[in-house]
């Protein structure tokens, strides 16, 4: 008998839609395995892309090397966000694993893309010091080779609108798997109700659904005082978790952290949220996505496309790229 332990299921995104929350409530449960660390949580063993904190398990052995430790575990997951927008990943992960269980988690695209932007911002990835900036940046990023060439598999993380088209990506992992052998959550329903929420993903992994996790959320991002310094910072940081370099300094372990860490503190001090004219014209944009989408996971999403109650008026109206 093979000692080789293989991924069964894989948390495919969305990225910035309560993957982390998730993956820590998937990990708790006794019956059920996940790597720990960065590179363990996303290895994104089936994208062409490769994650710089991930390299050297583009190699098949050294993959299922993360997965040593889960023998005897009757669920064991990748946890791989960018295996969602990432074209190719659902074909291979089918091809090699075609009785695989696919766990998907979507949000609000338009309250996604901010979410993504405040994230990869933290950083120090992003030097737009808006998210309107940011979103006009990207039809120049779009398929452009040296943009992919310079950040690989972050590349995706840059792509704010196009990443939070859902209906093509899921519609990839439905003509490659059969529907029994996918389970679609919300993030409004682990906002609403958590406990049944997680629950009903036990009862998709075959595990026991009276198991019940710690619930409390995790990796909320913060937002620099100064975007720019973030970026000068994080770009230079070659121990920073997202974007790692060699050769690792000194100051990789003292002066860039600290210095990114207190200009995150400095961020509390004020208040950065969407503008509402941005949310509308997002919504606006994403209407067609969001109904086809609907129309595939066969619930209504009518939520996410109606206003946002209490929504402060942008202090300018936001020119959307198309």
């Amino acid at each position: 008998m093979s000692q080789v332990v293989e991924p069964n299921f894989f948390m495919v995104g969305a990225a910035r839609s309560g993957t982390t929350s998730m993956y820590e409530y998937l990990r708790s449960h006794p019956e059920i395995f996940m790597p720990a660390t960065l590179a363990g949580k996303e290895p994104s063993h089936f994208c062409d892309l490769t994650a710089p904190w991930a390299a050297r398990y583009r190699d098949f052995d050294a993959y299922l090397s993360l997965f040593s430790k889960g023998r005897g575990r009757a669920a064991v997951g990748d946890g791989s966000t960018n295996y969602l927008v990432s074209p190719e990943s659902a074909r291979r992960i089918s091809q090699r694993y075609p009785n695989a269980k696919i766990l998907i988690i979507l949000r609000n695209p338009a309250e996604r893309a901010y979410s993504l932007y405040r994230y990869i911002c933290c950083w120090g990835i992003e030097d737009a010091p808006t998210f309107e900036k940011a979103l006009a940046r990207e039809a120049s990023r779009l398929g452009n080779a040296q943009f992919i060439e310079r950040w690989n598999l972050l590349y995706h993380a840059f792509l704010y609108y196009n990443s939070g088209l859902y209906a093509e990506q899921i519609t990839r992992y439905q003509e490659a798997f059969p529907r029994e052998q996918m389970h679609i959550v919300l993030f409004d329903d682990l906002k609403k109700n958590a406990v049944d929420t997680v629950r009903g993903v036990y009862r998709f992994l075959g595990v026991d659904p009276s198991f019940e996790p710690e619930l409390d959320p995790v990796n909320l991002s913060g937002f620099p005082r100064s975007v720019r310094v973030q970026a000068f910072l994080g770009r230079r940081w070659n121990g920073n978790p997202l974007n790692p370099k060699q050769p690792r300094r000194r100051r990789d372990d003292v002066h860039y952290p600290t210095a990114m860490s207190i200009n995150l503190m400095l961020g509390q001090f004020r208040t950065v949220t969407m503008a509402a004219d941005t949310r509308r014209a997002l919504i606006e944009r994403y209407r067609p996505d969001i109904v086809r989408t609907a129309a595939i996971i066969g619930r209504s999403l009518d939520r996410w496309v109606e206003p946002k109650v209490g929504s402060p008026p942008g202090s300018a109206k936001a020119a959307m790229p198309a």
